[in-house]
């Protein structure tokens, strides 16, 4: 919430990407894990003669992906590549940890990227919350020094951090390199990230006695849960998740409990 109305995260990612490019240029734009297409609406506000690519691994995204002239869904980058246009903004928000095969999608990347071209990389901050170490489905955990050694294997380099180590996400830009002589640097943020958990769990492991109504049907909330192992039930104010069920546990509204409950927010 900012100047008096409500800001997606794609207007403040739109408001980076722009600084590196002239809005009168004609470009194209790929949004890997595009999913609805937003980020790339945000960005055709302000680029109107460019061509807007979307990448999902389910063709099924293509139906809620914007029917614009100048948008165009892609279901794997190997079909990117054959319809043959140079890319001037490769976009990660929040995705390159899904990818699967991340060497061989790099590479192609690489293929696709113009020499002038830039990466857009935003991560969860591990520093700013360690229970992201946690998240099942990554086939990477990204931190910075990771991200550094993988891109540099790859023959990109990261040229610029927009972000500081207090923020919940961390935004980089990468471009292509000629170096190839790379040497890695070892990281032990997620060996400590691991030991924050830990001790984090020794804090929560106190209330297993008590039945708990846990705020947030969120990852700190499923940590809480998953420590006590208990039978626990879940608050959230979202319409969306009332009703619900998060981790086989129904999910209430606030206004629903009663006044000697037990509740505990599952932030920070």
């Amino acid at each position: 919430y900012k100047n008096n109305r409500f800001e997606l995260k794609q207007y403040s990612q739109a408001k980076i990407i722009k600084r590196f490019f002239n809005k009168n240029d004609k470009l194209n734009f790929l949004d890997v894990g595009c999913f609805d297409g937003t980020l790339l609406k945000e960005l055709n506000k302000n680029f109107k003669k460019s061509s807007f690519f979307g990448l999902e691994i389910s063709s099924n995204f293509k139906k809620i992906f914007p029917k614009y002239r100048n948008f165009n869904f892609f279901d794997d980058i190997k079909k990117v590549k054959e319809f043959g246009k140079k890319i001037d903004c490769v976009i990660f928000s929040d995705s390159i940890m899904y990818i699967e095969k991340l060497d061989e999608f790099l590479k192609n990347i690489y293929e696709i990227l113009n020499d002038d071209g830039i990466i857009f990389i935003q991560i969860p901050n591990i520093k700013n919350n360690s229970l992201t170490s946690l998240i099942g489905d990554q086939f990477i955990i990204p931190t910075e020094t990771t991200l550094r050694n993988i891109f540099s294997l790859f023959q990109f380099k990261i040229k610029r951090k927009i972000s500081n180590n207090t923020e919940k996400n961390q935004v980089f830009i990468a471009k292509k390199t000629d170096v190839k002589n790379v040497k890695l640097k070892k990281d032990k943020t997620i060996i400590e990230s691991l030991k924050k958990n830990k001790l984090l769990g020794n804090n929560i492991i106190k209330y297993k006695k008590f039945n708990l109504f846990i705020f947030g049907a969120t990852l700190s909330a499923a940590f809480v849960d998953q420590t006590l192992s208990n039978s626990n039930s879940f608050l959230d104010e979202n319409p969306l998740k009332v009703g619900k069920y998060f981790r086989n546990n129904k999910v209430y509204h606030p206004s629903l409990i009663k006044k000697n409950s037990n509740v505990m927010i599952a932030y920070g």
